[in-house]
């Protein structure tokens, strides 16, 4: 699924430059947490919390990559399998409180 149709957002509201910095970041994302928007439906969320940290003045893929991986290990919506050692991310957690 493309990033800007989890977005929700209109194409033209940013640059294809933008757009592209923020798909970057959210690939990398996926990668770093060993998941794919394909079967996580935390996927909108992950992609609105890239472009609110691109929105907030973050232009290096590298960095909003590392900031959003690390606030959705952080919130605890991604978890790992204990019996593969963390080698493969399983999908979601989700926080009811």
């Amino acid at each position: 699924m493309s990033f800007q149709i989890l977005t929700s957002v209109s194409k033209d509201a940013y640059t294809k430059v933008n757009w592209h910095v923020m798909s970057t970041a959210y690939k990398q994302v996926m990668f770093m947490i060993e998941t794919s928007d394909d079967d996580n439906h935390n996927a909108g969320r992950l992609a609105r919390e890239i472009m609110r940290l691109f929105n907030n003045g973050n232009r290096d893929v590298n960095l909003i990559a590392s900031l959003a991986a690390d606030r959705e290990r952080s919130m605890g919506f991604w978890r790992r399998d204990a019996q593969t050692n963390g080698a493969h991310a399983l999908g979601c957690k989700a926080l009811a409180r």
